[in-house]
């Protein structure tokens, strides 16, 4: 190599910097955040029901091929839809067991005599 070549250098064809496209900027990410979580925080506070187990009944949506679809809990004309992510077996066990919960709610404390 002679000394003229080490001083010649290519003339540049193209040259870029990409970034990758943000919607948000760090300061709009946290806002966003923050009325997100408020929002679901004021949600959770006041999506809360109390029911009187003496006049809540149990209603099934039931397909005959599949078992139990839907469940709801009704009481003075609103309903209340429940365990919606479960599967139709588990369905099944949790409408028993609530069921059997409400029944001995509507029956009232026992008292167990000893003699």
């Amino acid at each position: 190599m002679s000394p003229d070549n080490e001083a010649y250098q290519e003339p540049t064809l193209f040259s870029a910097v990409i970034t990758p496209h943000r919607s948000l900027s760090r300061k709009g990410f946290v806002l966003f955040m923050l009325v997100l979580g408020l929002a679901s925080f004021t949600t959770g506070m006041i999506s809360e029901w109390t029911l009187n187990p003496l006049w809540v009944r149990l209603d099934r949506v039931v397909h005959a091929e599949f078992g139990i679809e839907r469940l709801f809990l009704v009481s003075r004309g609103r309903r209340l839809a429940i365990a919606g992510f479960l599967g139709p077996q588990e369905k099944e066990s949790f409408a028993l067991a609530l069921s059997n919960a409400l029944g001995e709610a509507k029956r009232g404390p026992t008292r167990t005599v000893f003699r």
